[in-house]
């Protein structure tokens, strides 16, 4: 992807979205600092690029295809399942790393797929694969599903050296999903999108499926 269409996707994300740019160190030593400020922009209130200081990955296109994305764990769980901020993080690759945050938070069931709930609506993921994936991207139903486009990692700095190094054109990180979204979801009778949920230590399945 040329640097001309990265630049012209970051003004086009402006329109849901505040796009802020944060200095990413050579040695990408920040990059911690990062995903906490990320986790605390999440919670409502909190400006998390003012917080000095990790998350889910998602690898979006490699070159010819579509773009990468990643997400975050401990720092995240703090933030509440409901009123939490939207909000992400791209990398472009050369040291290009910004934060983007859902500008307005009371329209968002406007703007997303109609005949869903709104915990499904509200989920980042959701958000993500919506008003970005989708919207800005071209990514959307079954190629997403194929994921040809897309990878999805839990390696962060993974995801910033797949970019670097060409494999992928884009990285986005998001806030670890939590449990009690999940748990809303499901007892709406509905399915969680796609690679939207990493649970450790896994359930032994004998235990469920298998007579004892």
């Amino acid at each position: 992807m040329p640097a001309w269409i990265k630049a012209r996707l970051i003004d086009e994300l402006k329109e849901n979205f505040t796009v802020e740019e944060y200095p990413l160190a050579p040695d990408r030593s920040n990059f911690q600092d990062f995903l906490k400020a990320m986790a605390m922009r999440g919670r409502s209130g909190h400006d998390g690029l003012q917080m000095p200081a990790g998350k889910r990955a998602e690898t979006g296109p490699a070159p010819g295809g579509p773009e990468p994305a990643a997400g975050g764990q401990q720092a995240g769980r703090a933030r509440s399942a409901a009123g939490h901020r939207h909000v992400f993080g791209l990398y472009a690759g050369e040291g290009r790393l910004y934060m983007l945050s859902l500008i307005n938070e009371e329209r968002l069931p406007l703007m997303m797929p109609p005949g869903r709930s709104p915990a499904w609506q509200g989920l980042d993921v959701s958000v993500l694969h919506t008003l970005i994936i989708e919207k800005h991207l071209g990514i959307c139903g079954e190629l997403r599903a194929r994921a040809e486009h897309i990878t999805y990692t839990r390696e962060e700095e993974g995801a910033l050296q797949a970019v670097d190094c060409g494999e992928y054109q884009l990285a986005f990180f998001l806030n670890p999903t939590l449990v009690e979204e999940v748990t809303e979801v499901a007892a709406n009778g509905e399915k969680m999108p796609q690679k939207s949920t990493f649970f450790y230590p896994k359930l032994i399945t004998g235990l469920v499926i298998n007579r004892l």
